[in-house]
């Protein structure tokens, strides 16, 4: 199966057709509710980095921040 959508990928993995490569943040519930099991743990794939950038204001948006802080702890990666 070839499908641009991790969501997709996933639910297909834990319909039964396969193994699936993806990002800890989207499989971590199915892996921590026993739906999905991972294999070849030692394997490591190229890792990647976010950054966040805004301008320096006088006055600081808290939603900005928000989002900032969001993003980071959604795309850390998990370890199993």
């Amino acid at each position: 199966m070839s499908c641009n959508n991790g969501d997709a990928l996933v639910t297909a993995a834990v319909a039964g057709t396969g193994l699936v490569l993806q990002p800890g943040f989207l499989v971590a519930d199915e892996i921590a509710d026993g739906r999905l099991v991972p294999v070849l743990a030692s394997y490591k794939t190229r890792q990647f980095f976010v950054q966040s950038l805004t301008i320096p204001t006088a006055y600081p948006r808290k939603d900005i921040a928000k989002l900032s802080e969001f993003l980071f702890e959604t795309m850390r990666l998990v370890n199993y």
